[in-house]
């Protein structure tokens, strides 16, 4: 089967551009509206975001770039099923560290460390787990950009379980694929 996923929109403003300062400093914010669980295949009406504040150094100037982001995801999503609310966030920490190896390609490698919540305050912890993985980012044109990051998670822990991973929370491997325009 086959069924509308939902939609969502990313923003982002930059504070600080790394190559006029050195250091570069972004916020953003992707809000999100679900149709359908992202487990189970059951019909939601979700909604969520994820808040991000994401820094970047000049570690060696045009040749190695040292990555920072700070991230929160709350999610809450009622079922059309029967009714019944689910909430749940997750904070993440990332760090990176990306070598230009052309004129418009960097490849790099990135950790990550997710918590995840059963609430959206915080208050009921669910489990952590840290991925680890490479990345890669090609600059397509003055405006745009293009990113993929495969990455397995290398350790964690479900809250209440034993185990090396926790895969109650998490996948046991995360991809991503972003197209970026600046304008």
């Amino acid at each position: 089967r086959a069924a509308f996923g939902g939609m969502g929109i990313g923003l982002s403003y930059r504070l600080l551009d790394r190559a006029a300062h050195g250091v570069g400093l972004a916020i953003s914010a992707a809000p999100s509206w679900t149709r359908v669980e992202d487990d189970s295949g059951e019909p939601v009406n979700g909604f969520g975001s994820e808040f991000a504040i994401a820094s970047d150094v000049n570690l060696v100037p045009n040749m190695l770039v040292g990555v920072i982001n700070v991230s929160y995801e709350p999610e809450t999503s009622k079922s059309r099923l029967d009714g019944t609310w689910s909430r749940q966030s997750t904070l993440g920490l990332s760090a990176g560290l990306m070598a230009r190896l052309s004129k418009n390609f960097f490849a790099g490698l990135e950790a990550r460390y997710l918590r995840q919540y059963d609430t959206m305050d915080l208050s009921a912890f669910a489990g952590q787990a840290v991925y680890l993985g490479p990345t890669v980012s090609v600059t397509l044109s003055e405006n745009t950009w293009l990113t993929f990051g495969w990455s397995t998670q290398v350790a964690g822990r479900a809250n209440g379980e034993d185990g090396a991973l926790d895969l109650t929370n998490f996948d046991r491997q995360q991809g991503s694929l972003a197209f970026g325009v600046s304008f």
